[in-house]
């Protein structure tokens, strides 16, 4: 009805006049303890590719190289998500709702 009657600009649509952003992903989305707990599962993840890494630190064959390649990418790509996750937690501190009591 409100597109029919050319009330909207269809850039940015907002009903209770909250505009938020539509790029919110689950994935990076939860209560500080669970970031704070996908942050450890990270650096686990880290630590064990990098322990792979050094075990086979000599590439034998093409095959091993590559592997050794791959493993180099998703180490920085873990790297980059934790340090995104670490960087929330340390600029952001729970909301608080009604009462003393912290938003989820």
């Amino acid at each position: 009805m409100c597109h029919e009657q050319g009330l909207l600009g269809n850039e940015l649509f907002a009903i209770d006049g909250c505009k938020m952003s539509s790029d919110a992903s689950k994935e990076w989305s939860g209560t500080l303890k669970e970031l704070s707990e996908k942050r450890e599962k990270l650096r686990c993840l880290i630590r064990h590719h990098l322990l792979e890494h050094y075990a086979r630190d000599e590439a034998e064959t093409e095959a091993d190289l590559d592997r050794d390649i791959r493993r180099a990418k998703t180490i920085l790509s873990l790297d980059a998500a934790m340090n995104k996750v670490d960087r929330f937690l340390k600029t952001h501190s729970p909301r608080m709702g009604r009462g003393s009591e912290s938003r989820k």
